[in-house]
C-alpha cells in the first residue's frame, strides 16, 4: 500500500448567539427584600435582598401593580418596585413577559 497525504481540516459549530438583556437603569434597596420567581407577592422567594444594596434593573411587569425584574448576585427575579428607590432612567426600561 502506498501512503496518501490527505489535509486535516478542522470543524468547530458556529457559536449560536445568547440574547443579551437591554442595558440596566440602577435601583437600591432601602430595606430587606424579597426576590422573587415572578411578579407576585406569593410568589417563591429566589433571595433576600439586603438593605443598601444597588440592583441592575432589566424590566417591569406589564399590570397596574409594579415590579421591577433585576439581577442580583447572579439571580434573576423581580421585586416589589414599592421597596426600590429607582433612578430616573427606569422608566423607560421595557415591559418584560412573565414566563
Amino acid at each position: 500500500a502506498t501512503p496518501t497525504r490527505e489535509r486535516f481540516t478542522y470543524s468547530s459549530p458556529t457559536p449560536e448567539p445568547s440574547p443579551t438583556l437591554t442595558n440596566p437603569c440602577v435601583g437600591t434597596v432601602p430595606y430587606n427584600l424579597r426576590l422573587r420567581a415572578e411578579p407576585d407577592p406569593e410568589a417563591d422567594t429566589l433571595a433576600a435582598i439586603p438593605f443598601g444594596t444597588t440592583i441592575a434593573i432589566y424590566g417591569k411587569d406589564g399590570s397596574a401593580a409594579a415590579w421591577w425584574y433585576v439581577e442580583y448576585d447572579d439571580l434573576y427575579g423581580w421585586v416589589d418596585a414599592e421597596y426600590v428607590q429607582a433612578t430616573s432612567a427606569c422608566d423607560a426600561v421595557p415591559v418584560r413577559p412573565v414566563n
